[in-house]
C-alpha cells in the first residue's frame, strides 16, 4: 500500500473518463445538502473497519452527486470519479484480506472477488461509452447506487456474519450455515423490500437535487412559465406529454400518452383519469396535480403509474389553456409496499436511533401487540421484552 493509502493493483490503474486519479476534491455544496445515498446504521456489518470504509465510499458518492447537480465542470467530476474508483479498490483489498483469513479458497471468497472485479468492469464499460457525458453520469449513478446497496446489505453482511461466527468458534461450514440462516426467511424478504425502497428513494433524491438546481439556474434567465416548462423537460422522459384545451378532445391521443403500445388501462381507469383532469382544469387556483393509475400489459402484467401534470398557460380570465405532464412507473415502490403489508412474516422498520416507525399487519397478528403499542418504542427494548415473556 502506498503512503497515500491507495492499494496499487491492476484494477487500481482504472482511470474513469480518462483523467489521472486524485484523492482530494473540495465540496461545492454544504454536506448538509441532499444525499443520493443516505447512510443508515442498518447497513453496518459489525466489522468496524469495513463499516468505516463503506461510509467513506458512500460519502464520496454523495459528494459526486452534489457536485454534478451544482454544475461543476467535467474535469472536476472526472477527478471525483477517479477518487471513488481508487478508494473502492483500496476498500476491496481490505475486505478480501479479511475474508481470506477465514475462507481461504472457499467458493464464497471466489464469488466475492469476482463481484469486485465485475464492479470495475461495469464502470469501465459505462465510462467508455460514446454517449453524452451527462447520460454517462446518470448511468453511473444508477449502477453505483444499486450495486453498493445490494453488495453491502446482502453480500458483505452475509460474509461478515460468517466471519463473526468463526470468531465465536464455529467451523467454516457451520459459520456459513448460521449466516445463511440469519439472512433467510423474514430477513430475506425484508432485505429485498428495503433494497427496492432504497433504490427508489435514492433515484427520487437525485431527481429532486437535479430539479432544485435546474430551477435555480432557470429562474435567473427565464420567466415563471418558461421555468416550469424547462423543469418538466429536464425531469421528463419519452413519456412527456402536453394537452392544449383549445383543441378538440382526443381520447386516443390521451390513451397513447398514458399507456403506449401493448399496454391498456383496465376497468374504468380512463374515465377516472379524465374526471380528475376535468376537475383540475376547472379549478382556477390549482396549478399541479398527481394522478395514480394502473396499466396492464397484454401478457397480464400489472404496473402502477403516476401522472404529474402542471399548468403552463392560462388566459386573461385564469382559464387553463395548456397543461404539460410526465408519466413515471411507481411499480417497484408499490410492490415493495404490498410485500411489506401482506407478508406472512412479522416485519418492522426502525430509524437510525432504533425507534420503531412502522410495523406490518403480520407483526400485530403474530406478536399480539397492536400497532399503537409498538410504534415509537425502542426496537432493542421491544425485542428484549418479547424474549423475556
Amino acid at each position: 500500500m502506498s503512503d497515500s493509502g491507495i492499494h496499487n493493483t491492476s484494477r487500481n490503474s482504472l482511470s474513469i473518463m480518462g483523467e489521472k486519479a486524485t484523492r482530494s476534491t473540495e465540496n461545492v455544496l454544504s454536506p448538509n445538502e441532499f444525499e443520493v445515498f443516505p447512510w443508515n446504521k442498518q447497513l453496518d456489518t459489525g466489522i468496524s473497519v469495513i463499516d468505516e470504509q463503506h461510509r467513506k465510499l458512500v460519502e464520496i458518492l454523495n459528494r459526486l452527486a452534489r457536485q454534478h447537480v451544482s454544475g461543476v465542470d467535467e474535469k472536476e467530476i472526472r477527478k471525483l470519479l477517479d477518487e471513488l474508483a481508487n478508494y473502492a479498490d483500496y476498500h476491496f483489498s481490505t475486505e478480501e484480506k479479511i475474508w481470506k483469513g477465514f475462507f481461504a479458497t472457499d467458493e464464497w471468497l471466489l464469488e466475492h472477488e469476482k463481484s469486485h472485479e465485475g464492479f470495475f468492469s461495469k464502470i469501465q464499460v459505462i465510462s467508455e461509452s460514446q454517449e453524452p457525458f451527462e447520460l454517462i453520469l446518470e448511468k453511473l449513478f444508477s449502477f453505483l447506487i444499486q450495486w453498493l446497496a445490494f453488495h453491502i446489505i446482502d453480500s458483505d453482511k452475509r460474509m461478515a456474519k460468517a466471519v463473526l461466527a468463526c470468531e465465536e468458534g464455529y467451523g467454516i461450514v457451520a459459520a456459513k450455515k448460521r449466516a445463511n440462516d440469519e439472512m433467510s426467511g423474514a430477513t430475506a424478504v425484508l432485505i429485498q423490500t428495503v433494497l427496492s425502497m432504497y433504490d427508489h428513494l435514492s433515484h427520487q433524491t437525485l431527481e429532486l437535487i437535479r430539479e432544485k438546481h435546474a430551477r435555480q439556474r432557470a429562474e435567473e434567465a427565464l420567466s415563471e412559465s418558461e421555468a416550469r416548462w424547462r423543469l418538466l423537460l429536464e425531469d421528463g422522459d419519452d413519456a412527456l406529454w402536453d394537452w392544449c384545451l383549445t383543441e378538440p378532445d382526443d381520447e386516443k391521443g390521451l390513451l397513447r400518452h398514458l399507456a403506449g403500445d401493448k399496454w391498456h388501462l383496465p376497468g374504468n381507469e380512463i374515465d377516472n383519469i379524465k374526471a380528475r383532469l376535468i376537475k383540475f382544469v376547472n379549478s382556477r387556483t390549482e396549478d399541479t396535480i398527481q394522478i395514480r393509475y394502473r396499466l396492464q400489459h397484454e401478457s397480464g402484467e400489472m404496473h402502477w403509474m403516476k401522472l404529474r401534470c402542471r399548468v403552463i398557460q392560462r388566459d386573461q380570465d385564469s382559464n387553463v389553456v395548456k397543461i404539460i405532464g410526465v408519466r413515471s412507473d411507481e411499480s417497484l415502490s408499490e410492490l415493495a409496499n404490498l410485500i411489506y403489508q401482506h407478508a406472512n412474516d412479522a416485519m418492522m422498520i426502525a430509524d437510525s436511533g432504533l425507534q420503531v416507525i412502522s410495523v406490518n399487519p403480520a407483526l400485530e397478528n403474530l406478536s399480539g401487540y397492536s400497532k399503537s403499542e409498538v410504534l415509537g418504542t425502542n426496537l432493542r427494548s421491544f425485542l428484549t421484552n418479547r424474549l423475556l415473556k
